[in-house]
Protein backbone atom coordinates (compact mmCIF):
# COMPACT_ATOMS: atom_id res chain seq x y z
CA UNK A 1 0.00 0.00 0.00
CA UNK A 2 2.92 2.27 0.95
CA UNK A 3 4.54 1.50 -1.96
CA UNK A 4 1.66 2.12 -4.48
CA UNK A 5 1.13 5.92 -2.28
CA UNK A 6 4.82 6.44 -3.19
CA UNK A 7 4.78 5.96 -7.13
CA UNK A 8 1.87 7.64 -7.22
CA UNK A 9 3.26 10.69 -5.86
CA UNK A 10 6.32 10.68 -8.06
CA UNK A 11 4.33 10.20 -11.17
CA UNK A 12 2.67 13.38 -9.74
CA UNK A 13 5.91 15.26 -9.83
CA UNK A 14 7.04 14.06 -13.09
CA UNK A 15 4.31 14.80 -14.95
CA UNK A 16 4.28 17.00 -17.66
CA UNK A 17 2.59 19.93 -17.37
CA UNK A 18 0.06 20.62 -20.06
CA UNK A 19 -1.37 24.17 -21.33
CA UNK A 20 -4.98 24.02 -21.84
CA UNK A 21 -6.28 25.60 -24.48
CA UNK A 22 -10.10 26.82 -24.90
CA UNK A 23 -11.27 27.50 -27.95
CA UNK A 24 -15.44 28.62 -28.27
CA UNK A 25 -16.74 26.51 -30.55
CA UNK A 26 -20.00 27.51 -32.60
CA UNK A 27 -23.03 26.76 -30.77
CA UNK A 28 -25.95 25.38 -33.32
CA UNK A 29 -29.82 25.60 -32.20
CA UNK A 30 -31.27 22.42 -32.14
CA UNK A 31 -33.12 21.82 -35.01
CA UNK A 32 -36.77 21.66 -35.03
CA UNK A 33 -38.65 18.75 -36.65
CA UNK A 34 -41.78 19.40 -38.58
CA UNK A 35 -44.56 17.04 -39.76
CA UNK A 36 -45.57 17.32 -43.16
CA UNK A 37 -48.64 14.83 -44.80
CA UNK A 38 -50.20 15.22 -47.89
CA UNK A 39 -53.64 13.94 -46.84
CA UNK A 40 -56.20 15.85 -48.30
CA UNK A 41 -58.55 18.02 -46.09
CA UNK A 42 -61.52 19.02 -47.56
CA UNK A 43 -64.14 16.87 -46.49
CA UNK A 44 -63.40 16.65 -43.09
CA UNK A 45 -65.39 17.41 -40.39
CA UNK A 46 -64.54 20.04 -37.54
CA UNK A 47 -64.79 18.40 -33.70
CA UNK A 48 -64.93 21.12 -30.80
CA UNK A 49 -64.72 19.70 -27.68
CA UNK A 50 -67.22 21.03 -24.99
CA UNK A 51 -65.55 20.10 -21.37
CA UNK A 52 -61.76 20.18 -22.62
CA UNK A 53 -60.09 23.07 -25.09
CA UNK A 54 -59.73 20.32 -27.83
CA UNK A 55 -60.69 21.34 -31.63
CA UNK A 56 -59.70 18.92 -33.93
CA UNK A 57 -60.73 18.38 -37.83
CA UNK A 58 -60.91 14.53 -38.61
CA UNK A 59 -62.29 12.81 -41.51
CA UNK A 60 -65.81 12.12 -42.25
CA UNK A 61 -65.78 8.63 -41.97
CA UNK A 62 -64.84 8.68 -38.46
CA UNK A 63 -67.51 9.37 -35.76
CA UNK A 64 -66.96 11.19 -32.68
CA UNK A 65 -67.83 9.92 -28.97
CA UNK A 66 -66.85 10.73 -25.72
CA UNK A 67 -65.83 8.49 -22.90
CA UNK A 68 -65.49 9.13 -19.26
CA UNK A 69 -65.23 5.65 -17.62
CA UNK A 70 -61.49 5.23 -17.57
CA UNK A 71 -60.51 7.12 -14.09
CA UNK A 72 -58.37 9.90 -14.51
CA UNK A 73 -58.80 10.47 -18.22
CA UNK A 74 -61.69 11.93 -20.60
CA UNK A 75 -61.58 10.06 -24.04
CA UNK A 76 -62.77 10.98 -26.99
CA UNK A 77 -63.12 8.35 -29.74
CA UNK A 78 -62.66 8.69 -33.10
CA UNK A 79 -63.81 5.25 -34.66
CA UNK A 80 -65.29 3.70 -37.81
CA UNK A 81 -66.91 -0.01 -38.12
CA UNK A 82 -65.69 -0.95 -41.27
CA UNK A 83 -62.81 -1.75 -41.67
CA UNK A 84 -62.37 -1.51 -37.36
CA UNK A 85 -60.56 1.79 -36.14
CA UNK A 86 -60.35 4.00 -33.38
CA UNK A 87 -57.66 6.70 -33.03
CA UNK A 88 -58.12 7.93 -28.71
CA UNK A 89 -57.17 10.91 -27.41
CA UNK A 90 -57.04 10.67 -23.52
CA UNK A 91 -57.28 14.10 -22.09
CA UNK A 92 -56.01 13.93 -17.85
CA UNK A 93 -54.19 17.02 -16.16
CA UNK A 94 -52.05 14.07 -14.48
CA UNK A 95 -50.19 12.48 -17.43
CA UNK A 96 -49.85 11.07 -20.55
CA UNK A 97 -51.67 7.99 -21.16
CA UNK A 98 -48.98 4.59 -21.49
CA UNK A 99 -45.86 5.89 -23.00
CA UNK A 100 -43.78 6.28 -20.41
CA UNK A 101 -41.29 3.40 -21.17
CA UNK A 102 -41.35 4.69 -24.69
CA UNK A 103 -38.77 6.20 -26.77
CA UNK A 104 -39.86 9.35 -28.98
CA UNK A 105 -38.95 12.63 -30.87
CA UNK A 106 -40.16 16.18 -30.40
CA UNK A 107 -41.70 18.25 -33.11
CA UNK A 108 -43.43 21.57 -33.37
CA UNK A 109 -46.93 21.24 -34.85
CA UNK A 110 -47.99 23.84 -37.53
CA UNK A 111 -49.81 25.51 -34.37
CA UNK A 112 -46.72 25.74 -32.64
CA UNK A 113 -47.42 23.29 -29.94
CA UNK A 114 -43.91 21.35 -28.89
CA UNK A 115 -45.49 17.19 -29.52
CA UNK A 116 -43.62 14.22 -29.42
CA UNK A 117 -44.19 11.30 -32.09
CA UNK A 118 -43.80 7.76 -30.77
CA UNK A 119 -43.51 5.76 -33.97
CA UNK A 120 -46.14 7.85 -35.70
CA UNK A 121 -48.91 5.68 -33.98
CA UNK A 122 -49.18 7.24 -30.88
CA UNK A 123 -48.30 11.44 -30.45
CA UNK A 124 -48.52 13.43 -26.69
CA UNK A 125 -49.02 17.03 -26.18
CA UNK A 126 -49.01 18.89 -22.99
CA UNK A 127 -50.42 22.39 -22.79
CA UNK A 128 -51.45 24.68 -19.71
CA UNK A 129 -52.34 21.74 -16.99
CA UNK A 130 -53.62 19.54 -19.69
CA UNK A 131 -51.54 16.27 -21.33
CA UNK A 132 -53.50 14.89 -24.45
CA UNK A 133 -52.24 11.34 -25.92
CA UNK A 134 -53.64 10.60 -29.23
CA UNK A 135 -53.19 7.01 -29.75
CA UNK A 136 -53.70 5.25 -33.00
CA UNK A 137 -52.51 1.65 -32.02
CA UNK A 138 -55.66 0.64 -33.47
CA UNK A 139 -55.67 2.69 -36.57
CA UNK A 140 -52.76 2.13 -38.30
CA UNK A 141 -54.40 2.51 -41.62
CA UNK A 142 -54.92 5.87 -40.82
CA UNK A 143 -51.17 7.25 -40.10
CA UNK A 144 -50.60 10.14 -42.22
CA UNK A 145 -54.58 11.22 -41.37
CA UNK A 146 -53.38 10.85 -37.72
CA UNK A 147 -50.55 13.06 -38.04
CA UNK A 148 -52.38 15.40 -40.03
CA UNK A 149 -54.94 15.80 -36.90
CA UNK A 150 -51.84 16.45 -34.54
CA UNK A 151 -50.38 19.23 -36.96
CA UNK A 152 -53.33 20.86 -37.13
CA UNK A 153 -55.35 20.28 -33.65
CA UNK A 154 -55.53 23.58 -31.67
CA UNK A 155 -55.69 22.81 -27.67
CA UNK A 156 -56.25 26.29 -25.88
Amino acid sequence: MYAALVLTRINRVYEPEVEVVTTEQPTQSPQTETITTDVDTTDWEVYNDDQFPLIISHPESLTVDVNTELEGYYIVDLSRTTPRTSIKIFISDEGFAGTAALAGSDFITSNGYTATNYDNIIYTIKVGEYFYTFDGTNAPNLQNELAEIINTVTLD
